[in-house]
């Protein structure tokens, strides 16, 4: 079961990561031939893309075992909502390899 999640979520991350650079970001992300994400205090998201105004912050949870309270995904939201031009994208992957945005908040338009 674990390694069949991990496949769909490394699935996930290459469609995205194309998606993302497509739309001319940056991509940051633990798949091979990329920068591994830069961590933010203690936690490394699952993905990080620059634009040139904004970041994203992308966490991929099991939808099975979700916490949207767990210490992770609370310190990427504070800091996106904390700092100017940066957001944060949580979805989750179900065991069918559904994929579903959960959460979006942040910064996303830049401090002047």
């Amino acid at each position: 079961m674990v390694s069949r999640m991990n496949s769909r979520k490394q699935a996930f991350i290459y469609s995205f990561t194309e998606k993302l650079l497509d739309e001319g970001f940056i991509v940051y992300s633990h798949l091979p031939g990329y920068f591994s994400p830069p961590a933010i205090e203690d936690y490394k998201p699952d993905m990080l893309a620059r634009g040139a105004f904004q970041k994203r912050i992308i966490a991929i949870k099991s939808a099975e075992t979700y916490d949207r309270d767990s210490p992770d995904l609370a310190t990427f939201r504070l800091y996106s909502l904390k700092t100017p031009g940066v957001s944060l994208q949580v979805y989750t992957i179900d065991k069918d390899g559904e994929c579903r945005l959960v959460e979006s908040t942040g910064n996303v338009q830049p401090e002047d």
